[in-house]
């Protein structure tokens, strides 16, 4: 199956089954441009067979989406201690400082040094939506004796959640330390107090240090923007595709036509495109002040990147994942406008078929999104979040929605206006 043969069942939302008319009126076409595959001798092995006439990515498809999947995804290592009192579970992280090291359970005695009082500063306060994460430096008096750290976040309405009860082993003269504590429960404004505590000459003491939590900024519905970006995996071009292997069918498209990047399968020369620019080396698309009708990718890896320059103006942009990955990056300081015109029925598709794919928006970036039916989509990814923007933007124009389908296996992803519809304009901007 080609990429001409979308979906074509009419969008419902939020029914149980979450489509929108994926028409080919955002693609070309059928007698513009075609990517041109290689000769290959008549004595060379079968490649994949090739796609009929107007179909720019030679490659079979699963309308299913039940293919082989890449498990691969979300492994990471963490060093953590989980620390639980009540239904809250704060967790508590271990950092050496320069001068010493420091971790967060055991046993452990200042080093000497001068006597007085222990010195207590509250360095970070960071906030995301669940948890709340701090950093500290203690400066010990220098007496040798065991110090304990407790933190404790409480509410307006009396809630509280506690870390507490962590030995600190202090191997220098300054211990710096961070900590997370899971604020679910809470409701803003909340407050942090750190608190050391100790015995000395037989008599219980402590130094602490309190600060406001800083409060989320939300949008007009409610949302507020993302802390980081997630951790992704397949960020490079053209990547071992579970039950495929390496299909050398990456490429760049502008314009419907002037290739920027074609993959080893394809013999079309790269052209030059005034005020576009691709950078191998980072995988990174630059827009320069550029005007166009059109923008499709193909299996260009989760590390993508559309850096803005100026102002510019496309009529959509397209990109494929097919089990590898087709994520976007959109970073810079400029301003990108997709289908003001209102042309086509999505501003910003991303076809991740069955691949972990989302759309990442960096904090400089000023992106305006239209779409008929439709603004910003993303079908068929692996993801439960698949749209991500960094504070200070905002996002006006509705709210971020999940729509499970295919049993949980793929999601669709999108923003939804108050009736429940898909957006038409959606905007990220300071």
């Amino acid at each position: 199956m080609s990429h001409h043969d979308l979906k074509d069942s009419e969008f419902n939302f939020p029914a149980e089954e979450f489509r929108v008319t994926r028409e080919t009126d955002y693609l070309p076409p059928e007698d513009s441009f075609n990517l041109n595959p290689k000769e290959v001798p008549e004595d060379s092995a079968p490649g994949p067979e090739i796609t009929e006439p107007g179909a720019f990515r030679p490659l079979p498809r699963s309308s299913s989406k039940k293919m082989i999947r890449n498990f691969a995804f979300f492994t990471a290592a963490s060093l953590v201690t989980l620390l639980t009192l009540g239904p809250l579970k704060p967790v508590l992280h271990g950092t050496p400082s320069p001068s010493g090291n420091g971790g967060p359970s055991g046993s452990g005695y200042a080093e000497p040094g001068s006597e007085g009082e222990p010195v207590l500063s509250l360095l970070s306060v960071l906030r995301d939506r669940e948890i709340v994460s701090f950093s500290y430096s203690l400066l010990p008096d220098g007496t040798g004796y065991p110090m304990e750290l407790t933190a404790v976040i409480t509410d307006g309405n009396g809630g509280t959640a506690v870390l507490s009860g962590s030995p600190l082993i202090i191997n220098g003269p300054v211990y710096e330390n961070s900590g997370e504590i899971d604020v679910s429960g809470l409701t803003d404004p909340m407050m942090l107090e750190l608190k050391v505590s100790f015995m000395k000459d037989g008599t219980e003491s402590s130094v602490s240090s309190k600060v406001n939590v800083p409060e989320l900024e939300t949008d007009e519905n409610g949302e507020h923007a993302d802390d980081a970006f997630p951790a992704l995996v397949n960020l490079e071009p053209n990547g071992n595709i579970p039950g495929y292997g390496v299909l050398d069918e990456e490429y760049i498209l502008i314009n419907d036509g002037s290739v920027i990047v074609a993959g080893a399968k394809y013999s079309n020369p790269v052209e030059s495109v005034p005020g576009v620019s691709y950078d191998r080396a980072s995988n990174t698309l630059t827009l320069n002040n550029f005007r166009g009708s059109s923008i499709e990718a193909n299996l260009m890896g989760n590390g993508f990147t559309v850096r803005l320059i100026g102002e510019n103006h496309v009529g959509n942009l397209l990109v494929w994942g097919f089990m590898y990955g087709g994520s976007v990056k959109i970073t810079g300081s400029g301003t990108l406008i997709l289908n003001e015109s209102m042309e086509y029925p999505h501003g910003i598709i991303m076809e991740a078929e069955a691949s972990q794919t989302c759309i990442m928006i960096d904090r400089d970036v000023t992106l305006d999104v239209y779409g008929s039916k439709g603004a910003v989509m993303v079908f068929d990814t692996e993801m439960e979040k698949a749209i991500y923007y960094l504070s200070p933007l905002k996002l006006t124009g509705g709210t971020r929605t999940l729509m499970e389908t295919e049993g949980g296996e793929v999601f669709d992803y999108t923003v939804t206006d108050e009736n429940g519809n898909p957006s038409v304009h959606v905007r990220f901007g300071k």
